[in-house]
């Protein structure tokens, strides 16, 4: 070969090597004509399921390559996935195939839907719903097994309240679960009773238990069916990541990530998921199991990363664990959780989950609740510097104190802002007024430099991430009273709020490296905006719909009118 030959033959060589490599590094992805949240960026690239570039329309075309497909955003807004800190993904799909009971105005009109749900209900199953506040009714009584025998008495009935700390079950349903006159309330839990020591059909918290050991189980394919039913309509909403709020027993927790593992395996989660299972599975008995999952390898879609605890109940059954009685209700002051009946061993469960490197998410919404939970998260890192992220899940009544110890304790406030919004409509006659000044306390959890991580606790309140921004930042009560907000000081900025729902998340589930954020090296978890977003009266954001939605750079979502 003569030296020109070769000459040659080595640039055409080269030439091609840059050609492929080219081909090999151009993105597979390229979003452009975008307004791209905490930019000034206009477009972004993503190669895989990462975000390899971020800049202008002409920044990102240098980066096209033959097969790098080209999305027009036509100047939509670009955001983060929304990043669910707190949800109950089985629940929520399940409410989605039966009775749905939100918004019901009346007795009458929770007896409508359940008739109408039986209608298709084959005779031996149980008819479940959820989703009754009797704060809505018309005469704000309490629904009981009566109401309900007079639409159903020959299958078992249980309806549960819209907090999922209540519920109502029928005649039938009290038989199979073994509830008579004579039975006693259990540790963190109530039976209701009338005057003459008749059960009323109504169970709270604990008493609540011998629902899961009497239901039939769900079937494996039921399960799966219902998971994929809650991701994908999260995925419509425009929320990439929920993270699972524990089932409260083992068991179903335990089903739950095997099924989640089974959709993930099949390449059918459209949606990320982090897990937390019920803290009390710590004990001797289920120890070795609670170990296996949360010591199961974590993957981009799935992950086993906490347990969770209950410190106590809602406001809204008067169950939520108070310093002080309820206003309303003199020498009451609600119950401490089961799972702190006894201390020594609630720290011995927190011991054990800090050895494996996980978290602890409990659930405390009154004031006596929380620090009950900060005493025993103080008395396990004390001393120490470790950046374990506990959680406050709920947090919503505290005090100055507890706000400045969950600040020096760096515990996370995760928080689902449409709870302040729905029960500001009564709550200030529960806790009264002088409690109602750290109530829904954002901008002061905020300012104490607390990491908030904002959720919406669905399917006890909806789903869509907007209608949590924007009771964060109006206050705004749904039957319109305090038309200015309430609490005005504890409203939060626009910017605030979204970093919350997004960023916030993230780090409370130890996942900022990865969500939260556009930028190069983040997931390319995102969602194009129907409407515009910083330009707009935030009363307008409520019903914000996506217009598309990326998880990992795939499409997982897109309205059926663009």
């Amino acid at each position: 070969m003569t030296l020109r030959r070769l000459v040659v033959w080595l640039l055409c060589w080269v030439m091609a090597a840059q050609s492929l490599a080219a081909v090999v590094a151009a993105p597979d992805v390229v979003l452009f004509n975008g307004r791209l949240d905490g930019t000034q960026s206009t477009a972004l690239a993503i190669k895989g399921d990462t975000i390899v570039a971020v800049g202008s329309d002409s920044d990102m075309t240098k980066l096209v390559g033959p097969h790098t497909r080209r999305v027009n955003l036509r100047g939509h807004w670009v955001l983060p996935g929304f990043n669910d800190a707190h949800v109950h993904l089985l629940s929520g799909g399940l409410e989605l195939m039966r009775v749905d009971l939100h918004g019901a105005r009346s007795i009458e009109d929770l007896q409508s839907r359940l008739k109408a749900q039986a209608q298709h209900v084959p005779l031996g199953q149980w008819i479940q719903g959820s989703g009754w506040d009797e704060t809505l009714f018309d005469h704000k009584r309490w629904p009981t097994r009566f109401d309900l025998d007079a639409v159903v008495s020959d299958r078992p009935v249980v309806l549960e309240r819209t907090d999922g700390h209540a519920a109502v079950v029928n005649s039938r349903a009290l038989a199979l679960l073994s509830i008579s006159r004579h039975s006693i309330d259990p540790p963190g839990g109530v039976i209701e009773k009338d005057a003459q020591g008749e059960p009323t059909g109504v169970i709270k918290d604990a008493a609540m238990n011998a629902l899961a050991a009497t239901i039939p189980a769900l079937s494996a394919q039921s399960r799966q069916a219902a998971l994929l039913a809650g991701m994908r309509y999260a995925a419509s909403l425009g929320v990439t990541t929920v993270q699972d709020m524990s089932t409260g027993y083992l068991d179903s927790d335990e089903a739950n990530v095997l099924a989640l593992k089974r959709l993930e395996q099949a390449g059918k989660m459209p949606i990320r998921v982090y897990v937390a299972i019920a803290l009390h599975s710590l004990e001797p008995s289920s120890r070795e199991r609670a170990h296996q999952l949360v010591q199961m390898p974590a993957t981009p879609f799935l992950k086993v990363g906490g347990f969770k605890a209950f410190a106590d109940g809602s406001v809204g059954s008067r169950t939520a664990y108070f310093h002080e009685d309820y206003a309303d209700q003199p020498n009451q002051r609600g119950l401490l959780g089961e799972d702190f009946q006894n201390l020594d061993r609630f720290d011995s469960w927190l011991l054990d989950a800090k050895s494996l490197g996980t978290q602890v998410c409990t659930h405390a919404i009154g004031d006596a609740a929380v620090d009950v939970a900060l005493n025993a998260y103080e008395r396990l890192f004390k001393g120490s510097s470790e950046d374990r992220r506990f959680r406050i899940e709920h947090a919503q009544h505290l005090t100055e104190r507890s706000i400045q110890r969950m600040a020096s304790l760096n515990v996370i406030a995760s928080m689902q802002p449409y709870q302040g919004i729905d029960d500001g409509r009564w709550v200030g006659v529960r806790v009264g007024a002088k409690r109602l000044r750290y109530s829904y306390p954002w901008a002061s959890l905020a300012n104490a430099g607390v990491r908030l991580a904002f959720g919406t606790d669905w399917p006890v309140v909806p789903l869509e991430p907007w209608a949590g921004v924007y009771a964060a930042t109006v206050r705004v009560p749904l039957d319109g009273s305090h038309p200015d907000g309430w609490a005005d000081g504890e409203k939060l900025t626009l910017r605030q709020a979204i970093d919350a729902y997004t960023v916030g998340s993230a780090v409370a589930e130890f996942s900022e490296a990865h969500k939260g954020r556009i930028a190069v090296g983040q997931w390319a978890d995102l969602v194009e905006w129907e409407k515009e977003i910083f330009d707009r009266p935030l009363v307008d954001l409520r019903d914000n719909r996506p217009v598309r939605t990326w998880v990992g750079g795939k499409l997982v979502y897109q309205h059926s009118s663009h």
